[in-house]
């Protein structure tokens, strides 16, 4: 993807993410699945899934507008497309699992009263903007 996008010095770590040894995560691993109840429904996380990817998507259009640097936005809009395709991805298993709409997903009980963008990681678009 970074290549496409017109970087031209991508190195690939050998071994990926297993052989790094800077910075790691901390905390417990668990904190991630506050978003997802353990009462939600299979319809339910597929919609809160969608409602991450479409906070994701919405955080790197508006940090794209603020960036000077084209290759830079060039990167940022493109990795807000790939969330467009995450979003038709999910759009289409609830459809194929559900025979549901993608009107439906929106309409989830699971996202009733969190209306603020959130985006994966469970961060506030605002806040991370």
């Amino acid at each position: 993807m970074l290549t496409d996008s017109g970087f031209s010095n991508v190195i690939n770590m050998s071994g990926g993410m297993h052989a790094w040894n800077g910075l790691t995560a901390s905390g417990v691993p668990e904190s991630g699945m506050a978003y997802f109840p353990d009462s939600a429904t299979p319809q339910e996380l597929i919609a809160l899934a969608w409602k991450l990817e479409d906070g994701s998507g919405k955080f790197y259009i508006a940090a794209a507008s603020h960036i000077n640097d084209d290759e830079t936005s060039s990167l940022l809009n493109n990795l807000a497309t790939a969330e467009e395709h995450h979003k038709d991805s999910l759009i289409k298993l609830s459809h194929d699992l559900f025979n549901t709409s993608e009107q439906n997903i929106h309409s989830s009980s699971v996202l009733s009263g969190n209306a603020e963008d959130v985006m994966e990681g469970g961060i506030k678009v605002s806040e991370a903007l």
